[in-house]
């Protein structure tokens, strides 16, 4: 993630199309705009895209919604999704 000319590393406890939890040292307020630089898999490249701090999950966690994926990147993160789905045989 990036916010005024700052990184802030985060791990990814949750995944969605529309939205992340994530996990950071610190913790971004509320209704702040970020740049999001998603690394799925070393096999593929980051999903980026522009995202905004909606909730706050105890003292490290923040749920994020994702802006507008371009198509490439929606294209990107659902084939990601779709190959960590299980699938009910």
């Amino acid at each position: 993630m990036h916010i005024a000319g700052q990184d802030i590393e985060a791990e990814t406890a949750d995944v969605s199309m529309e939205g992340l939890l994530v996990k950071a040292q610190r913790t971004i307020p509320l209704g702040v705009s970020i740049d999001v630089c998603l690394q799925l898999s070393r096999e593929m490249r980051p999903v980026t895209t522009m995202g905004c701090v909606v909730r706050l999950a105890g003292a490290n966690q923040m749920g994020v919604q994702l802006g507008r994926l371009a198509p490439a990147e929606s294209q990107r993160l659902q084939e990601f999704l779709l190959s960590v789905v299980p699938v009910d045989a």
